[in-house]
């Protein structure tokens, strides 16, 4: 078992999309879910809330309220 372990965030707003990420996540060694966001202001909070967790965001391009690079 790895050591280290990244927190990911992921962001995407379709639900199939999102549960097929988190489930890859979670069975991939040394990596974590640290939460899943529907939308630009969901992920906005998460990303205020855990900033000191999160390695890696999981983005989709297209979110309802906000194209992705424009949220980073």
């Amino acid at each position: 078992m790895s050591a280290t372990q990244y927190g990911i965030l992921v962001v995407e707003d379709d639900f199939r999309i999102a549960d097929i990420h988190r489930a890859f996540i979670e069975q991939s060694e040394g990596f974590y879910v640290v939460g899943m966001a529907r939308n630009g202001s969901e992920a906005k909070a998460l990303m205020a809330q855990h900033a000191a967790d999160i390695q890696l965001i999981l983005l989709d391009a297209y979110l309802p309220d906000v194209e992705g690079l424009e949220l980073l």
